[in-house]
């Protein structure tokens, strides 16, 4: 078994979540009150004992051409099956003070160069499952659907960052949509990073989520733990406010989370950096304090090898530069420079003392 930590402080992330639309099967009844830490203690139970009694088709994945409608997952070990347990990688990540565990499969590494962060957008197709009875409560297989990982689960923004996307794509007569070698995985969710709703015994009191999400997003399935069988498709590097630094840049204190309170927003004015086009509220747009530019290499790894300054960041997401035919020819890096120009330690779009228009230096 593979081991991997992540932590992050993810406990109030400000965005509705939701992952998947409501369903009319609504899975299993809702577990009885309880606390998140006695919650994420039976989600853990309930995961284990099904990965250690459920077997999947390891051999077919052999074939690079598999994907996920070819996935079989049952309790009877046949020739070629794996114990998902003995494949699987486990992770953890901090949710406040608690330590969530969870799982996921990685049937195939997406044969494209990008995989997404926490704070990008995704397409991808995907079935919903409660391991609490084996009850599909959502199923996107034959439709691609895009999100913006920040609006959806906690989950899904630890997990799909370590895919890549497909390659390639091309367009039927039809308009249909074919991806060429996506990434292709399971991930296995606690209730605690997937739809917990936290109930209290005083009718008046507003029913609260975690993560904060809509009472009906989660078809029934709150308080379950579950599984997300999916293909990452396309990857998108997200730039919410258009101010030229990508998303995941604009977390502030690396907390895996890009709307934290005033964590997240330099000028406390309600607004975090991610949707505010003016960061410091200094009068100059954040875009005008900045520099952005660009690399060409023939290869990503060059790319993801230029020398930078301490004040250069090289934007996650490179670009595939193709020929009329469809193939690779290169790559293209994007380059962020942050200016400190009154010396003082804190970059210009963050610093509210410093107005200086960077373009008129």
């Amino acid at each position: 078994m593979r081991f991997k930590r992540i932590v992050l402080g993810v406990l109030c992330i400000g965005l509705g979540f939701c992952a998947c639309s409501n369903d009319d099967n609504p899975g299993a009844a809702r577990q009885p009150l309880t606390t998140l830490e006695e919650q994420q203690a039976l989600d853990e139970v309930t995961i284990e004992e099904y990965l250690r009694t459920h077997f999947y088709n390891a051999s077919t994945f052999d074939n690079e051409g598999s994907r996920l409608q070819d996935l079989e997952i049952t309790e009877r070990q046949t020739e070629g099956s794996i114990r998902l347990m003995d494949a699987v990688t486990e992770a953890e990540l901090s949710l406040g003070g608690l330590t969530v565990k969870y799982y996921f499969l990685n049937l195939r590494q997406g044969a494209g160069t990008n995989s997404p962060t926490f704070a990008d957008r995704v397409r991808v197709v995907y079935r919903g499952v409660n391991l609490v009875n084996d009850a599909v409560f959502e199923d996107q297989i034959a439709n691609p659907m895009a999100f913006n990982l920040p609006s959806t689960i906690i989950g899904w923004q630890n997990v799909f960052p370590n895919f890549r996307a497909a390659t390639n794509f091309s367009i039927e007569n039809d308009g249909t949509v074919n991806f060429e070698s996506p990434g292709v995985g399971v991930m296995f969710l606690p209730s605690t990073i997937a739809y917990f709703r936290l109930e209290t015994n005083d009718n008046t009191a507003s029913t609260v989520f975690l993560p904060l999400q809509t009472a009906n997003a989660a078809g029934g399935v709150d308080r379950m733990p579950l599984m997300f069988q999916f293909e990452l498709l396309q990857v998108f590097e997200d730039d919410i406010d258009g101010d030229g630094i990508p998303s995941h840049l604009e977390d502030l204190n690396n907390d895996g989370a890009i709307i934290n309170g005033e964590d997240d927003d330099t000028d406390l004015d309600g607004t975090p950096n991610v949707n505010d086009a003016d960061d410091d509220n200094d009068g100059v747009l954040t875009e005008d304090e900045i520099v952005v530019s660009f690399v060409e290499e023939t290869t990503r790894a060059a790319i993801e090898n230029t020398a930078l300054e301490d004040n250069q960041f090289l934007a996650n997401f490179i670009e595939e530069l193709r020929d009329e035919t469809g193939n690779i020819t290169g790559f293209r890096g994007r380059i962020i420079t942050f200016f400190d120009t009154d010396n003082d330690g804190v970059f210009n779009h963050l610093d509210a003392n410093d107005t200086t228009v960077i373009s008129e230096l």
